[in-house]
């Protein structure tokens, strides 16, 4: 039974544990053998960093600008990306309110959709959100998060295809800031 005091210490853990490891390393000739193989996974190392790079150009939307209007500050900004044969979408950001008073969203528009309606969930309707006609609330000092399956920006009626990466603008009409005018990408999430 060996106690902690019989352990070797300093260099000659060195001695003991590192070079045996190095003598059988070099005595074996493994650097010609590990050479072969880093030759041979040299071309699907490079696939993956190509395919990895493309993932990163293609796959990921391009960052949403920050918008200030006011006392408002809109980040995030993104609308889903709609099927060939759907004419509608759904739009999503983030509007903190750094002023001391609220401020209310009351209108949107766009002019690639025939409406735009500032929705929230409501089981109670038949497609579970319903169109907040008097307005969307953003509370001084706090933060109202439009995202999915939360109050949510709905398009109705696009008039052109909404793919992965295409832009769209839409202008959000407030209260106190006025009129805020946002590009949004389109994307799956």
């Amino acid at each position: 039974m060996t106690t902690p005091f019989d352990r070797p210490r300093g260099a000659a853990i060195l001695a003991v544990h590192v070079r045996p490891i190095i003598s059988a390393h070099t005595v074996r000739g493994d650097s010609a053998e590990e050479d072969l193989r880093m030759k041979a996974l040299r071309p699907s190392l490079l696939m993956a960093a190509i395919f990895l790079a493309w993932r990163a150009i293609v796959g990921v939307p391009a960052a949403a600008q920050d918008v200030e209007a006011g006392g408002l500050l809109l980040t995030g900004a993104w609308t889903k990306a709609a099927e060939q044969d759907r004419d509608l979408s759904y739009a999503f950001v983030t509007v903190r309110n750094r002023g001391q008073e609220p401020d209310r969203l009351l209108a949107a528009f766009s002019p690639v959709a025939a409406a735009v309606e500032i929705r929230v969930p409501d089981p109670a309707v038949a497609d579970g959100a319903r169109t907040m006609t008097e307005g969307l609330t953003i509370p001084a000092a706090g933060v109202v998060a439009l995202e999915p399956n939360g109050p949510h920006l709905f398009l109705r009626g696009i008039q052109q295809p909404l793919g992965v990466g295409d832009a769209i603008r839409i202008v959000l009409r407030f209260e106190r800031a006025g009129p805020v005018t946002l590009q949004l990408r389109a994307h799956y999430h």
